[in-house]
């Protein structure tokens, strides 16, 4: 009568092969937490977007990926940046999210009544600009009305003209100046508590918006 052998090396492969298919995709894993510390640690960060001054490009709670600054970048008309002034800002002293209007040496005039921005005397293109004409009771306000005791309220009519509804000013060296998208509903540039940000107070570029990821994608 022959005798029946098991094949036990069968069953050590299949363990074997299961073992070696773990630590792959252990190892995978691990790779891929470090490239994303790696990432965090030396080329950007995470920033919360807090508020509705970004209305409707950036929303609150949005979560963004901010580049760092390193020494390579130039402030730019139309980065958006994170920024960080501290106690210099205060009462806004937590980060904000802003978009850059115009950098040093640039002049700069906000026309009111027209709802119209420009630089060295260009008319800027601004499509992301919202201009929501309602207070904060909910109540209906003219821009013109509502910018008018809005920079009369925080000290700004040095560089406005209220007969034209025009303010100008220019940009001092090393200083950005920063408004948000929803222009009626944003502390930025236009508040003396701010005003002209100095370039040591940029946290960094935001170039990609993380979640939501029905949101997700790259910022311009």
């Amino acid at each position: 009568m022959q005798e029946e052998y098991i094949d036990y090396t069968i069953n050590r492969e299949k363990t074997n092969s299961a073992f070696a298919n773990f630590f792959d995709i252990l190892e995978s894993f691990i790779y891929a937490i470090a490239a994303v510390v790696i990432v965090f640690l030396f080329f950007g960060r995470l920033s919360v977007v807090d508020g509705q001054s970004m209305d409707d490009t950036l929303s609150h709670g949005e979560y963004l990926f901010v580049a760092n600054p390193l020494f390579l970048y130039e402030p730019y008309n139309g980065d958006i940046v994170v920024i960080d002034g501290g106690e210099a800002f205060y009462p806004y002293d937590e980060p904000i999210v802003k978009r850059i209007i115009a950098t040093e040496g640039q002049t700069l005039t906000i026309n009111f009544k027209e709802e119209s921005v420009y630089v060295d005397g260009i008319l800027i293109d601004e499509p992301y600009a919202k201009y929501e004409r309602i207070d904060y009771f909910g109540n209906y306000v003219s821009t013109y009305k509502y910018h008018n005791d809005y920079l009369e309220l925080f000290g700004r009519d040095s560089y406005y003209d209220e007969a034209t509804g025009i303010y100008t000013v220019t940009i001092p060296q090393d200083h950005v100046f920063v408004m948000g998208d929803n222009r009626l509903n944003s502390a930025d540039s236009r508040v003396s508590q701010i005003g002209f940000v100095h370039e040591d107070y940029i946290v960094g570029k935001a170039v990609f918006r993380l979640f939501p990821f029905s949101s997700m994608g790259g910022l311009y």
